[in-house]
């Protein structure tokens, strides 16, 4: 990656990364990812302004990005939608806050942003006739019908679906390969697809040794996706009949983070309880 140069202060330790290529082969893939931050008054040798920005790793599985992590601060042009940066040292971060250049509010070390974006459909209902109360409601059945059938059937649901399968099975920190089969057959039944054991095999991994692995849950996802998530991390904490305290925990994390009220988690588990008993 061509490096260059940002300020006078930066010439003299100014250092670039390049990103690098996760391996193609690998399910989980991590990348490095400019994230906006802040304006700055500093320009690079063209004269274009640079942005204050995160620079973060990536990580996303089957193409979805599942996690974001702040690693370090970058400056880069184009509000950091840029692939050249410059990270600033220690001593040139302190200076630039104590010029102003920086805020001075922020913490030497980066902390990652809470970015969960959760898509908000809304509908308007006219108000004092009741025709157009009506049509508002035929509207808006069609439309949760039709974010149903998307959002279920979406990459993204099924992905966010198994890492929540695959972390609550792994919450015990065991080797759960001999469930792999359970969970591609609750995967395919709640979302309609279907991964292979060797795919399953990296996610189970990937929740059991990485504390961070579902941070991003929840994201990008409807009401309807996140139940789905909700559902699939109930089914497999349910197989044997009971809840152990350490998938209780997972599927509450979970739940928390999916930002689903108690009322849905007791509705989705009578629903999996009646599911089981009419079989």
């Amino acid at each position: 990656m061509r490096c260059f140069a940002k300020s006078l202060a930066l010439v003299a330790a100014a250092w670039c990364v390049s990103p690098q290529t996760a391996q193609a082969e690998s399910v989980i893939r991590s990348a490095p990812k400019l994230t906006y931050l802040a304006p700055t008054p500093l320009s690079d040798e063209t004269g274009a302004p640079l942005s204050l920005c995160y620079l973060g790793t990536a990580r996303s599985a089957f193409g979805v990005e599942i996690t974001y992590s702040a690693d370090a601060y970058a400056l880069a042009t184009n509000e950091c939608a840029a692939t050249d940066y410059t990270i600033p040292t220690a001593e040139q971060f302190a200076l630039f806050q104590q010029t102003g250049d920086f805020p001075a509010a922020l913490p030497a070390e980066p902390q990652t942003p809470f970015a969960y974006r959760l898509r908000n459909y809304s509908v308007f209902g006219a108000i004092g006739i009741v025709a157009l109360m009506v049509l508002a409601m035929i509207m808006r059945a069609s439309m949760r019908r039709s974010l149903k059938s998307t959002d279920s059937n979406s990459d993204n649901t099924a992905v966010q679906v198994l890492a929540a399968m695959c972390f609550v099975t792994t919450a015990d920190g065991q080797d759960h390969s001999n469930d792999i089969s359970k969970i591609s057959q609750t995967l395919a039944k709640l979302t309609g697809k279907k991964y292979s054991a060797q795919q399953i095999q990296d996610i189970l991994d990937y929740t059991r040794d990485d504390p961070t692995a579902i941070d991003a849950i929840g994201a990008d996802l409807n009401q309807n996706g996140r139940e789905l998530v909700l559902e699939g991390a109930l089914s497999v904490a349910t197989l044997n009949g009971e809840i152990k305290a350490a998938e209780y925990n997972a599927v509450t994390q979970i739940a928390k983070m999916l930002q689903l009220p108690a009322q849905d988690f007791r509705a989705i588990l009578s629903k999996i309880a009646q599911t089981r008993a009419t079989a």
